[in-house]
């Protein structure tokens, strides 16, 4: 049950991130750039869930991996 409200709370997260990209993208001047990202972010962690609520493990599991590399990438690009 903690596991589906951790991923519930990601997924709130990611959409309040892509909300943020495109508002300091519009009035702010920014880069496209991190909507991009936040939005293929968001795409995957819906993914995520859609294979958690049915139980396939085999992509479940590898997609965490491959969101948790995705997400410390993301980190070291935005600290440059």
């Amino acid at each position: 049950m903690l596991h589906s409200a951790g991923s519930y709370a990601l997924w709130v997260v990611t959409v309040a991130h892509v909300v943020v990209a495109v508002l300091a993208w519009r009035p702010g001047g920014g880069s496209t750039e991190p909507i991009w990202y936040s939005a293929g972010f968001l795409a995957l962690i819906t993914a995520q869930v859609f294979l958690g609520v049915f139980h396939v493990t085999v992509l479940h599991v590898p997609l965490a991996a491959v969101l948790l590399v995705a997400g410390v990438v993301y980190l070291f690009r935005i600290r440059r």
